[in-house]
C-alpha cells in the first residue's frame, strides 16, 4: 500500500507522463508545417514521433480502461501474471531499434559502413524478442532490454555528433537539423541509462527517488522534443549537407 506521499509522487508521475505524450505533436506539428523541405531522414523521424505517441498513448490508455473497468480486468491480468504495463515494452524497443536505427543509418551513410550498424541492429531485435518471449518474460520490466534500448538511443546520435564536428560543413551546427535531433536524444536516454542499470534498486529501496528520477527523464524527455522541434524547423538546410543516401 502506498502512504499519501508516495501516492501523489505517483500521480504527478502519471500526469506528467500524459504530458510528454502530448508534447510529441508539438515537432510533428513543425514537421507538418515544413514538409516540403524534409529530406528522407527527417521523415523517417516524424515516423518515429507518430509511433512514439501512438505508444505512449496506448499506455496511458490501457492504465486508464484497467482503472476504470478494474473488476473486469483483474482476473485476467491476474491469469497472465500482469501488474503493469511492463508487457507493452517491447513496442518502445522495437520502435527505438527500427526507426530510430534506419534513421541513422541515413544520417550515418556518408560517414560509416552502415552494413556493420545494419547487423548490430538485427542482433538486437532478435536478443529482445527472445528475451521478451522466452528469457525474462513479457510481463516485467526487462534491464536487458531497457538498458539496450538506451545505450543504442544514446550512441548513435552521440556518434553522428562527433562527425558533425568534425565535418567540414557550410551550416553552422546551430543551424544543422541532425545536430538538434542528436541533442533532443541524447538528454532523455543519459538518464534513462541510469535508471537501466539502478532502477530496480531504487524502486524498491527509495520510491520517491525512482519517481523524482522517472519524473527527471520525463522533463529531459519534453526538452528534447522541444530540440527536435527546432530541428524540424531548421530543416531547409538539409540541401546544404552531405547527401545521406
Amino acid at each position: 500500500e502506498m502512504n499519501p506521499v508516495k501516492f501523489d509522487y505517483n500521480n504527478l508521475y502519471i500526469q506528467l507522463g500524459a504530458v510528454a505524450t502530448t508534447f510529441y505533436l508539438i515537432p510533428f506539428s513543425m514537421a507538418i508545417f515544413k514538409r516540403k523541405s524534409l529530406n528522407k531522414p527527417l521523415k523517417v523521424f516524424t515516423l518515429y514521433l507518430i509511433l512514439s505517441f501512438l505508444i505512449n498513448y496506448l499506455e496511458q490508455l490501457v492504465i486508464l480502461i484497467t482503472f476504470n473497468f478494474k473488476d473486469f480486468f483483474k482476473p485476467i491480468l491476474i491469469q497472465l501474471h500482469i501488474d503493469s504495463t511492463n508487457f507493452l515494452s517491447i513496442f518502445y524497443h522495437l520502435k527505438n531499434l527500427i526507426v530510430i536505427g534506419w534513421f541513422y543509418l541515413l544520417v550515418l551513410n556518408p560517414f560509416i559502413n552502415v552494413y556493420k550498424l545494419k547487423l548490430i541492429i538485427y542482433f538486437l531485435i532478435s536478443f529482445m524478442l527472445t528475451n521478451y518471449f522466452f528469457i525474462q518474460g513479457y510481463n516485467v520490466a526487462s534491464g536487458y532490454n531497457f538498458l539496450l534500448s538506451s545505450l543504442f538511443c544514446l550512441s548513435l546520435p552521440m556518434l553522428s555528433m562527433w562527425y558533425l564536428y568534425h565535418q567540414d560543413s557550410k551550416v553552422p551546427l546551430s543551424k544543422n537539423p541532425y545536430f538538434w535531433m542528436n541533442i533532443g536524444l541524447i538528454l532523455p536516454n543519459l538518464v534513462g541509462i541510469f535508471l537501466d542499470l539502478a532502477g530496480n534498486k531504487i524502486h524498491s529501496t527509495d520510491f520517491i527517488l525512482f519517481v523524482q528520477l522517472s519524473i527527471s527523464r520525463n522533463i529531459l524527455m519534453i526538452i528534447g522534443l522541444v530540440f527536435q522541434t527546432i530541428a524540424f524547423y531548421y530543416s531547409h538546410y538539409t540541401k546544404y549537407l552531405l547527401k545521406p543516401e
